[in-house]
């Protein structure tokens, strides 16, 4: 039989991943809102505003990959924290 051991640490540390994932994923989108307003033209416009605009394409790409991430993480550790309980790992706190 293998061993199942689910200390409260280990629910906590779960429950905490799952939440500052959620609080980067929310970030990040704050942040693309306000990358949105500046590659406006009505907003922000100038050899500068199309620099910022052409460096935002990447750093869109990378944060969208961020964000896959992030909710990939997310889900595993909810999933962590679904185990725990069910295996009545945890005080459930």
């Amino acid at each position: 039989m293998s061993r199942v051991l689910a200390t409260d640490e280990a629910l906590t540390a779960a429950k905490q991943m799952h939440q500052q994932t959620g609080d980067l994923l929310n970030k990040i989108n704050d942040l693309q809102a306000q990358a949105n307003v500046l590659v406006d033209p009505n907003n922000y416009d100038g050899p500068e505003a199309t620099k910022f605009k052409t460096d935002w394409n990447g750093d869109k790409t990378q944060l969208q990959n961020a964000v896959n991430s992030l909710e990939s993480l997310r889900a595993t550790a909810q999933s962590v924290v679904a185990s725990i309980m069910t295996a009545g790992g945890g005080s459930g706190s």
